[in-house]
């Protein structure tokens, strides 16, 4: 077991270290997805409580291709500043914000301003 509720080793993951979700993965991605696309303070305090609590970078990779894309498509511009603040004080939240790939449905100031706290 991995000691986090609703998570369990894969077959042979301990040799491999793969984790698998158990019972119904989809709809805990729904009320994530539901949470950050709704009320934006509410958005902003859970997503920086999942890069907090992400484990390991591949967790840290799904914070950010997921709910943090998802926040900065809907909410970025109204938290640069903040965005801006957490950056430049946890590499944790710089690199989930290399991970974000969302140019195409983001603000073109909200995209550029993720493109410039991802400098070293």
């Amino acid at each position: 077991m991995s000691g986090r509720p609703g998570l369990r080793e894969a077959k042979g993951g301990a040799a491999t270290g793969h984790i698998c979700v158990l019972r119904k993965p989809s709809r805990a991605w729904d009320e994530v997805t539901d949470k950050v696309l709704a009320a934006p303070g509410e958005a902003w305090a859970l997503v920086l409580e999942l890069v907090r609590a992400a484990p390991d970078d591949a967790a840290l990779s799904y914070v950010a291709a997921g709910p943090v894309e998802d926040f900065l498509c809907k909410h970025g511009e109204s938290f640069l500043p903040p965005l801006a603040a957490v950056a430049e004080r946890d590499p944790r939240m710089k690199q989930v914000l290399r991970g974000v790939w969302g140019k195409n449905r983001m603000k073109a100031s909200v995209w550029s301003e993720v493109q410039r706290l991802c400098e070293p």
